[in-house]
């Protein structure tokens, strides 16, 4: 690893609606949701844990561990995760969600390539991430991850803590710093 300085009144109906689209969503696949797609512009697609297909998605739909989300040019997409925190996804990206949050071993996302900002939720445990060339954990955090086409991963911390670790070693990142890993041949 190398490391570089650096209220809407009368919305009830639709928080309703929300939350029966979560519980279709459970009964549909019989397993708990653990994450939701919040919006997303643009070319966005999912595919459900196993399946080869991709489809159009809905907002507020369901996602479980698992599941895979792909946005093309100029598109965006925003999950929650299963601990709270907001995921913005950005262009030409694809993201596998992980487990929820009482499965401590399993990572919320896999990051295949692409971007996203993590929005922290302010939770005392540790999230956990993984791209081809680093994992991390996180601690209320907001920071930035992008992995390029040859699996390189750049992490940009705002504010918080992570912890990254791949087979070179350990590297703790505070506020404001920065780190590069780039994955073993």
């Amino acid at each position: 690893l190398a490391m570089k300085g650096t209220g809407h009144k009368g919305g009830g109906w639709l928080l309703a609606l929300w939350c029966l689209a979560g519980l279709m969503s459970q009964l549909v696949t019989g397993a708990p949701a653990t994450h939701q797609l919040l919006s997303f512009a643009g070319k966005v697609e999912t595919s459900r844990k196993g399946a080869q297909a991709w489809e159009a998605p809905v907002v507020g739909m369901a996602l479980n561990e698992g599941d895979r989300i792909r946005t093309g040019p100029d598109s965006r997409a925003q999950v929650r995760l299963s601990s709270r925190a907001v995921l913005p996804i950005g262009e030409s990206t694809v993201i596998t969600l992980g487990g929820g949050e009482k499965e401590s071993d399993n990572a919320a996302f896999d990051l295949q390539v692409g971007r996203a900002f993590f929005l922290g939720n302010d939770k005392p445990e540790k999230i956990k991430f993984r791209t081809r060339s680093v994992a991390g954990a996180v601690r209320g955090t907001e920071f930035h991850i992008e992995v390029a086409e040859d699996g390189t991963t750049e992490v940009t911390l705002f504010d918080g803590a992570v912890e990254l670790s791949n087979e070179h070693g350990h590297l703790a990142l505070t506020n404001g710093q920065a780190a590069v890993a780039e994955p073993t041949s």
